[in-house]
């Protein structure tokens, strides 16, 4: 209650450190609700820079509220809008954290039920609109910033996939090295890519690339 600790899975605290988010940055967090990343993104900033959280559900926003109230989170601002539609910003951000809807493939661990939701048209469905919301948040992103793009989803249509089609289409971006490297290498020979496996790892199965915009020159 008093905001001195957060309780968050390892493999979600993975994504703000392989970001390597500094103080006095501009970071943007795409799909931000509840605001797990919000908050530790702050943390490693100590509070020093600027952070836009933007996420579709008013609803959801209103936890990320409560939450980033109750951590003492003074550099972040919410933002309710659909990512995957043009926003009120400027390609000025240092860091872009995308953690978009999935199937949460990674996470029958802790809902096992969930696998009887899924199908292949859901996965489909989900990799389409994770390579939209990729698109559109990669325009925010200045030259030489850093992009995460994220899901507890093991299934490869929504990740290795939509990295490997995003690169084809922005060849001003690549891959980087992950640090800390923890799980194991990307699939479909998309090595810098990294996964996590509740079996493993001790965490949600989960899928990190690391993306970098190439400087302007």
């Amino acid at each position: 209650k008093s905001g001195l600790f957060h309780i968050q899975d390892k493999s979600s605290c993975l994504s703000a450190l392989v970001a390597d988010i500094r103080r006095e940055e501009n970071v943007l967090d795409m799909c931000a609700a509840p605001g797990g990343k919000t908050s530790h993104a702050a943390q490693l900033m100590e509070n020093v820079g600027t952070i836009v959280s933007v996420d579709y559900s008013a609803r959801r926003m209103q936890t990320w509220r409560r939450i980033t109230r109750r951590l003492s989170v003074m550099c972040a601002s919410a933002l309710v809008a659909d990512g995957q539609r043009q926003l009120p910003l400027k390609p000025t951000f240092d860091v872009v954290l995308l953690d978009p809807p999935c199937t949460s493939t990674g996470a029958f661990g802790k809902t096992p039920s969930a696998k009887w939701r899924l199908t292949p048209e859901t996965i489909g469905h989900a990799a389409r609109l994770q390579s939209r919301l990729l698109g559109n948040t990669a325009d925010y992103l200045r030259s030489g910033g850093r992009l995460i793009y994220s899901t507890c989803s093991v299934t490869v249509e929504e990740n290795e996939f939509v990295i490997r089609e995003f690169l084809r289409a922005h060849p001003e971006f690549c891959l980087k090295e992950q640090l800390p490297f923890i799980g194991r290498k990307g699939l479909v020979g998309l090595d810098l890519c990294q996964r996590l496996f509740q079996h493993e790892n001790d965490c949600n199965g989960y899928f990190i690339a690391k993306l970098q915009k190439t400087e302007e020159t």
